[in-house]
């Protein structure tokens, strides 16, 4: 039975929409109280790991996050703490929600507050706040300031694109820098959301370059 390009290239984009699938989770995904969780987001398989105490939940202008029991701030990420990601297949982040991060002077804070993220074990990005509404990144991606870092509201932002660290990430660590402020003064924060895409086989391409093969020789015949 002959093979019709149409049906050539159908599986092709079938294999590639598997392979590069989407995972989401939230912080409503973690139980306070514990201090690992396993999560499944679709074909990859995400360990989560609180350091320093349990997870800790925090709710501030509507905005859900999860941090860490303990330390300067309950239910925030502080110089003391960090939460682990462990990804059992590489993938992509498309977007990173972080809440809880004010400007110097709002809920006692004496810093624009911070948050650093460790990918690999090696390679380190600073979300910075710069105003009350933006925030310097040295990854890719934009940033953008869901809930203002003013008091009463919730210093909620997320980092989208479609690769904001431009690299296959296997582990993930959030965390918080040590500054020359005391306690709940320096930077803390919470977690809020991460969005992935799984990143397609090496045999999926090969597959694409096929179907555009068969479609050449088709047109030919």
């Amino acid at each position: 039975m002959k093979t019709s390009p149409i049906a050539a290239m159908t599986t092709v984009f079938a294999a590639l929409t598997v392979s590069a699938s989407a995972g989401n989770i939230t912080a409503s995904a973690l139980n306070a109280g514990d201090s690992f969780a396993q999560l499944n987001l679709g074909d990859v398989m995400l360990d989560i790991q609180a350091n320093s105490g349990s997870f800790a939940s925090k709710t501030i202008a509507g905005y859900h996050m999860m941090g860490v029991q303990g330390g300067h701030v309950s239910g925030e990420i502080d110089a003391t703490e960090s939460m682990d990601f462990y990804f059992d297949t590489a993938v992509r982040v498309t977007s990173l929600e972080l809440g809880a991060l004010f400007v110097n002077g709002q809920h006692g804070d004496q810093v624009n507050e911070r948050a650093f993220v460790t990918i690999n074990n090696e390679h380190d990005f600073e979300l910075a706040l710069t105003a009350p509404t933006a925030a310097s990144w040295n990854g890719l991606g934009t940033v953008t300031a869901l809930s203002q870092g003013l008091q009463g509201d919730a210093g909620y932002f997320r980092i989208a694109g479609n690769d904001i660290f431009g690299m296959e990430v296997h582990t993930m660590t959030l965390w918080a820098p040590q500054e020359d402020v005391s306690g709940s003064r320096g930077s803390d924060y919470g977690f809020g959301g991460l969005t992935t895409a799984t990143i397609p086989a090496p045999g999926a391409f090969a597959l694409l370059g096929l179907g555009g093969m068969l479609c050449s020789r088709r047109k030919r015949g």
